[in-house]
């Protein structure tokens, strides 16, 4: 029952940081201005080197993708067991 718990907590933890970072590049302008430069300056550095260096480029940025993403779900994850502590506070304050 426990396992599956887990299971199920983290499976929504993907999806809430899945929907939040598709919602930045909709509703945050900054967010899309950045990723776009990224883009370009990624095309741009693709098309000027050799073929070793592009796959070690495309390598380095999926190592990073990895990253942020294990920092983002964490952050996430501190989150929403800050928010569970909290309302056990107001509940416990309320009786």
């Amino acid at each position: 029952m426990l396992e599956e718990f887990q299971e199920f907590i983290d499976f929504f933890i993907d999806k809430r940081l899945n929907d939040i970072s598709l919602g930045l590049g909709k509703k945050d302008d900054h967010y899309k201005k950045l990723e776009i430069t990224l883009s370009e300056v990624q095309d741009k550095l693709i098309s000027k080197t050799d073929e070793e260096l592009q796959a070690l480029f495309v390598e380095y940025g999926d190592i990073i993708n990895a990253q942020m993403a294990i920092i983002y779900r964490e952050i996430y994850i501190c989150a929403y067991k800050d928010a569970l502590k909290t309302i056990g506070i107001f509940e416990t304050m309320k009786k």
